[in-house]
Parts: C-alpha cells; structure tokens; sequence
C-alpha cells in the first residue's frame, strides 16, 4: 500500500461551483482591488432543440479503491455583445452572467462512465420576432468524484470539447487514500514526469473522450 503521509502537491481548496442564478457578489478586500458587478441578466430559458451535442466517456484506470459522488457541473456564460453604456467601467468590472446544470454519469462498466451535454443548453428569449444580441454557451465541463476525503476534478473546456481529443490526467494514489484532505480537490497533472520520482509508479488516470452527437 502506497504511503499517505504526504500527499503529492496536485491539488488546491476546493472552490464551490457558481450558483444557477449567476449572480456574482460585489467583491470588497484590500485598498485598491478591482470591484465587480453583475451585467443584467436577460430572459433565459431551456434550450428544447438544442443543435451541438457531445457524450463524453470518463474512463478511470488504476484508482486504489472507489470513489463516492460522481457528478459534476457544466458552466455556462452569457457573451456580451453589447456595448456597454457610458464606456469602460472603472473600477467596476462587469461580469458575464452565468449558469450551471448538474452532470449526471451513467455507469456503462466497471470504470466506465457517461454523460450527455449541450453546448447551447441556454437561449435567451428576446420576444416574438426578435434575434437576441446576446447569446449563451458552454465555457467548462467540470467532473467531481470523491476519493477518501479529497475531491478529484479532471474537466474541459468548450474548445477541448470540440476538438473530440481523448484528455487524460494524472492523480496520486496517496491522494485518494488520505483522509485528511477533506475540502480540497485535486485536478491532476497532465503527465506522469510531473510527479516526484519516487511516486510515479502510484498513480491511477481518469480520460475524459467527448464525441459529437
């Protein structure tokens, strides 16, 4: 069994996921720091028909045991076309609202999950007859699964979404197997040569492979 007294340094505090309204508070902290508020929001809603669909396989090889809470969250932003009035905002910085839906995983095989996910998830609904301005899209596919205590998070972009390549990361075993890095997650490495020597024979990988529906 792989030693866990020291955990290999891949990974950081577990940020929490932004909430479904998109609404980001107004930042305050040291004198001189950037302050930032939400754009408004238009009407959004489900896209019913949506046109660019993906499955994504994870497949993870090597793990030292199972892992609880396998999901994630798929993040969406709303571009910015519009001009904003009076200019630039100093020092307010307007923010992109944003949204977020669950991702569930099927269990296809032992190590083998899959989702589904839209990049155009969202539309916004600017009334009969017009074309709105502003339009929402797929910025982060963002998985979690829980080893011992530490969350492990492998993801994608939008651009590594479309490019339909396998993606696959690195993780420590002594990571999974610690039980004291509860509120913390780990995103991996994207190589084994980025590990200390004397552990890169106790690793286990987690590949993410989307293809397009």
């Amino acid at each position: 069994m792989p030693d866990t007294s020291n955990a290999a340094p891949s990974y950081r505090r577990e940020a929490t996921a932004p909430g479904a309204s998109g609404q980001a508070p107004l930042a305050t902290g040291a004198a001189g720091a950037t302050a930032t508020h939400t754009r408004q929001e238009p009407t959004t809603r489900l896209n019913p028909q949506p046109s660019e669909r993906y499955e994504i396989a994870m497949v993870i090889q090597g793990a030292p045991g199972p892992f609880a809470d396998i999901g994630g969250w798929v993040q969406y932003e709303l571009s910015d076309d519009d001009a904003i009035p009076g200019g630039p905002l100093q020092p307010l910085q307007a923010l992109a609202p944003s949204k977020n839906l669950p991702l569930v995983f099927g269990k296809e095989r032992e190590g083998v999950y899959t989702t589904e996910v839209a990049v155009d998830a969202f539309v916004v609904d600017a009334g009969p007859g017009v074309e709105p301005t502003r339009h929402w899209r797929m910025s982060l596919f963002n998985t979690r699964l829980r080893g011992r205590s530490i969350r492990f998070t492998p993801d994608l972009s939008l651009e590594e979404l479309r490019a339909g390549r396998p993606k696959t990361r690195y993780f420590a075993c002594r990571n999974y197997l610690s039980p004291e890095l509860e509120n913390l997650h780990d995103s991996g490495e994207s190589s084994p040569a980025k590990f200390d020597p004397d552990i890169q024979n106790e690793l286990f990988a987690i590949t993410l492979t989307p293809r397009r529906l």
